[in-house]
Order: C-alpha cells, then structure tokens, then sequence
C-alpha cells in the first residue's frame, strides 16, 4: 500500500492505513524467506528489541521538541500537544485507599492513539541506527526488528552488519538518549 506522508520510515507500519501486526509480521516473513531460500542455503540473523516500557520513560519536554524540530509541529498544534501531555497526575487504588497524586512529567498514555503515535514519532529514529549498519529493519509501535538473510557463504560479512557488540552498542546509545 502507498504512503501518504514521507513524517514515518518505510519499515514503520502501525498507524499506517492497510497496515497491522499482520502484515507487520508478513512484512518480516516475505523478507527473509525469499524463493527458494533453504535450497540456496540461506541464513537469517534477527535482532529484535521490545520497547514497551519505554512509554514510561517518554521525556515531555523531549518529545515536544521532536515533534517541532523532526516532524515541523508548531504553533496551536505543538500548543495541543503539550496541554495533552501535561497536568497528568495518576493515583494508584489499593484494597480502597488511593495514593498521592503526583506530576507526571515523563510517559505517553498508552491506551489512547494520540499517545501511541507520540511515541512512534519519538522513537522512528532508530531507523537511522539500523540504515547505518546496513540492514533491514520493521517497526511497529514498540516492536522493532533488525535483520539480515545472506547466503551461507556470506556469513562473515552479515555478522558484522549484525556484529552484537556494534548493533547492540548502537542500540543502546539510542536508547540512553531517548
């Protein structure tokens, strides 16, 4: 299905019209099972990193200026989402007695799509780390994939495309800095 907008990467699919986690997982399988695949001796290298609970971690004041440095969010609609991230004050009920309310100044709702696609939008970058080391990737929402499917002979050379200790380094600082 086409795109209307070039705001996501290519290998982002939730929020995208025609596009869920089936066709997210689809979108995996077709890349790394080509034609004929096992009869050329084909191997799959697979990095996948689950970022639920980074929705906990969201910075306000991060996001917002993602939102209008990355994507061009500005004036009453960067004004909307920061009123829409702001004044939050959970409480917590245990056996009938309520916590204290508490600001919250980090976190995206995450049962709500304005909260989902926030953090889609926070966290696209990491596209950057994966395009750098030269290998395919799939997004959805907090799921990412990271991949290589070479032939058997061209084992050494995907490793280092996929070599944990720069994939996962890589990742890792993304990941301090978000």
């Amino acid at each position: 299905m086409p795109r209307t907008t070039d705001l996501f990467p290519d290998g982002q699919s939730s929020y995208c019209h025609g596009h869920s986690t089936e066709t997210a997982v689809l979108c995996v399988h077709n890349d790394l099972v080509p034609v004929c695949a096992i009869d050329e001796q084909w191997i799959t290298g697979l990095f996948l990193l689950d970022l639920s609970t980074m929705f906990d971690t969201v910075d306000h004041c991060a996001l917002l200026s993602v939102l209008e440095k990355r994507f061009g969010i500005c004036d009453t609609t960067l004004a909307w989402f920061s009123t829409y991230l702001s004044d939050r004050t959970p409480t917590f009920q245990v056996n009938g007695t309520s916590s204290d309310q508490l600001p919250l100044h980090n976190s995206v709702p995450q049962g709500s799509s304005a909260g989902l696609v926030e953090f889609i939008a926070y966290t696209e970058d990491v596209s950057a780390v994966f395009n750098c080391h030269g290998v395919q990737y799939h997004l959805y929402a907090n799921d990412k994939q990271a991949y290589v499917s070479p032939p058997a002979s061209d084992v050494c050379t995907s490793q280092l495309k996929l070599h944990y200790k720069a994939e996962i380094h890589d990742e890792s600082d993304w990941c301090s800095s978000h």
